[in-house]
């Protein structure tokens, strides 16, 4: 992951980031569990309620303004995929907790590091303020951290060209991809 040293950054700045990633896992909790009626897996339906629970995740970020190729593409990620030791999980609940969170808070990071260096994301940040993700407290220390980094505009152009890096790396893999898919047809 070549944002964790921002993220590491982040959790040394910011106070109150544990409201942020408490209302963040209290919204998706409480639409998991609405959702999911049965939310009991066993082996057998494991994969199927990976499926599901990744069509509804992939849903709601597309419902609150995410890019909907960026977010599919973000649950191809390896971590996602069922081992041997997963079919011990027992509930949708569960599932989400050991495989997406991890995933769902990474994509929040990296909206609020694209927020800090002035990618276009303002609307999205509006939105997330909306719904109840970003705490009044929260907010006001993002602002004090961009206005950090706008203060050093030689900083904040290195970390803009550090996080196009990922960018880059991606779109490099997605043409691979393309190329090896291609290859076996």
């Amino acid at each position: 992951m070549i944002l964790q040293g921002v993220f590491n950054i982040l959790d040394l700045f910011f106070e109150n980031e544990e409201l942020f990633y408490n209302n963040i896992e209290t919204f998706f909790r409480e639409k998991i569990n609405s959702h999911f009626a049965d939310s009991s897996i066993t082996e057998k339906n494991i994969n199927q309620k990976s499926q599901d629970l990744t069509t509804f995740l992939e849903n709601i970020f597309v419902n609150l303004g995410f890019d909907k190729a960026e977010i599919q593409n973000r649950f191809l990620d390896p971590l996602l995929e069922l081992r041997e030791d997963d079919l011990r999980i027992t509930s949708v609940m569960n599932l989400y907790e050991k495989k997406f969170a991890p995933i769902i808070f990474e994509i929040f990071l990296e909206i609020i590091v694209d927020y800090l260096i002035d990618i276009k994301v303002a609307p999205l940040m509006l939105k997330l303020k909306s719904v109840g993700f970003l705490p009044i407290e929260f907010i006001m220390e993002l602002r004090n951290l961009k206005d950090l980094i706008g203060a050093n505009p030689e900083k904040r152009e290195n970390l803009k060209k550090y996080i196009q890096i990922q960018e880059k790396i991606i779109n490099k893999f997605k043409t691979n991809k393309q190329k090896i898919e291609s290859l076996e047809d």
